[in-house]
């Protein structure tokens, strides 16, 4: 393993190159071509690109790591105790990731931990998806007790949880307007009515996995 830390490749032809994070430290990528280049982490977890587009998180079991798309340069990289997942706020003002029994709230750009929650059930629930209201204002974490928590992220605290799972929560999303909710589990799709919080529809299946969902913008 070669530690590559701090080391100026600005303009270079990288081209099918293979990296790993762990050493990419300061690393400046900028104007180089990075066709075919491929990034290694010890193990790619979760990512969340920036709602401008220019900057992408990225976890693996023990780190965050920062890395600015525009400049093609690591920004910054954190340790955490199992960020499997994150999610920036739709404002760009924070990051979320898992931990194990909550999550932690994040600087976006510094990565420093502003906060940390953790779930009633700590010692056997771990969270496994996010999902921010488009005002930031509210936050759906799903977790793998069955239950979705609905958080008001302005004052920091728990209003509710939705109960209507059998298994372990796989992804929650939102509509484009706010409206529904979309969970899934293994083999369960539930969609929820944001504003009553009650289940709308629920869908399951016997033969397959559904994994996580992503809805279309549109």
């Amino acid at each position: 393993k070669i530690d590559f830390s701090n080391t100026n490749f600005r303009s270079s032809n990288l081209e099918n190159s293979i990296f790993g994070f762990d050493s990419l430290s300061g690393v400046d990528f900028q104007h180089s071509n990075l066709t075919g280049v491929t990034f290694r982490l010890k193990q790619f977890n979760g990512l969340s690109l920036y709602p401008s587009g220019s900057q992408i998180a990225i976890s693996s079991p023990e780190d965050i790591i920062l890395w600015n798309l525009q400049s093609n340069l690591l920004e910054r990289k954190v340790e955490a105790d199992g960020p499997w997942h994150v999610r920036h706020s739709p404002d760009c003002k924070v990051l979320v990731n898992t931990t194990w029994g909550g999550f932690e709230i994040r600087d976006s750009q510094t990565l420093d931990v502003v906060s940390t929650h953790d779930h009633d059930e700590k010692d056997n629930l771990w969270t496994s998806s996010f999902a921010f209201t488009s005002d930031s204002k509210t936050l759906f974490v799903g977790c793998n007790n069955s239950a979705v928590y609905v958080w008001d992220f302005v004052e920091c605290r728990e209003i509710s949880a939705l109960v209507e799972h059998t298994d372990c929560i796989e992804t929650v999303a939102l509509s484009q307007d706010n409206k529904l909710l979309f969970s899934s589990s293994y083999k369960e799709l539930i969609v929820w009515d944001t504003l009553t919080l009650n289940p709308l529809a629920k869908r399951s299946w016997e033969n397959i996995n559904l994994g996580n969902i992503l809805l279309h913008p549109d």
